[in-house]
């Protein structure tokens, strides 16, 4: 079992998840309609952003707080018997293949489907980062595949 207590990564990605979701939106908007949807050298633009990340923060908070939970907590669990699963590269492909997929699905491929794959990415690393499962000191003192000859 994982033996570093996750409560603070789980809340920590949580909070994260909304200025993300809306920060990847921006962007994923700016890269697939091309430079001229966005004008953010301009100060309103600014005054404008900071509220909705402010707002972000709070609703993407309740509403990130139990796939986190529940995908640090799978994951953990499949990571005690299986060494690829404690990979962060792992965390951040399932967190981006569990948000992204439902969106990929309905909405095809919109700037809110790539969005909500970022977000699914970064809150699982947030959630993976620093975890360490009990039997992660031995994992270098294991032997090599065994080569049989006949």
């Amino acid at each position: 079992m994982y033996t570093t207590n996750s409560g603070p990564r789980i809340v920590f990605a949580a909070l994260v998840a909304g200025p993300t979701f809306v920060l990847a939106t921006v962007l994923a908007s700016w890269i697939i309609g091309g430079a001229d949807t966005i004008d953010v050298a301009s100060a309103g633009t600014a005054l404008i952003i900071l509220p909705i990340l402010a707002i972000a923060t709070m609703f993407g908070a309740i509403l990130a707080l139990i796939p986190c939970a529940v995908g640090a907590w799978a994951m953990g669990r499949l990571g005690r018997d299986n060494i690829g699963v404690r990979l962060p590269a792992m965390w951040g492909l399932a967190g981006a293949g569990l948000a992204g997929f439902p969106a990929f699905s309905f909405r095809g491929d919109g700037p809110v489907s790539l969005a909500l794959a970022v977000t699914g990415a970064i809150c699982a690393l947030a959630c993976r980062h620093r975890m360490q499962w009990e039997n992660d000191a031995t994992l270098s003192d294991r032997p090599g595949p065994a080569i049989c000859a006949a």
